[in-house]
C-alpha cells in the first residue's frame, strides 16, 4: 500500500532527483562518496554497477545514503546537507516540501 503510494509520488521522485544533485555538486560530477559511480566497480560505501563514465553525472545512490544528509556538514559546520536539501525544496520547489512536511 505504502509502496504503491511511493511509486505514485511526483514529490518523492522530485525529492530523491534533488538529493542525487547535490550529491553530484558534491562529488563535482565524479564518482566519488556514497553515490554510485555506474562506471566503477565500487564506491565508497559498497559496489556499484551500471553503465557511464568516470566523469560523468551519478545516477544512483544506496538508500542507506540518505542517513548521511542529516550528518553531513558544511565547511563551517553550522549546517547539514539535510538542511540545504530542506532550504532548496522550500525555496524553489513547493510541491516537494508539501511532500516531506
Amino acid at each position: 500500500m505504502y509502496t504503491d503510494s511511493l511509486k505514485r509520488s511526483t514529490g518523492f521522485k522530485e525529492v530523491m532527483k534533488s538529493v542525487l544533485a547535490i550529491g553530484n555538486a558534491m562529488n563535482g560530477g565524479g564518482g566519488s562518496g556514497a553515490s554510485y559511480n555506474t562506471r566503477s566497480s565500487s564506491s565508497v560505501t559498497g559496489t556499484g554497477v551500471g553503465t557511464g563514465g568516470a566523469t560523468s553525472e551519478i545516477k544512483a545512490f544506496k538508500l542507506t545514503s540518505l542517513l548521511k544528509l542529516s550528518q553531513t556538514k558544511s565547511t563551517d559546520g553550522t549546517a547539514t546537507v539535510m538542511d540545504y536539501l530542506l532550504q532548496v525544496c522550500t525555496n524553489y520547489q513547493v510541491t516537494i516540501t508539501l511532500f516531506i512536511l
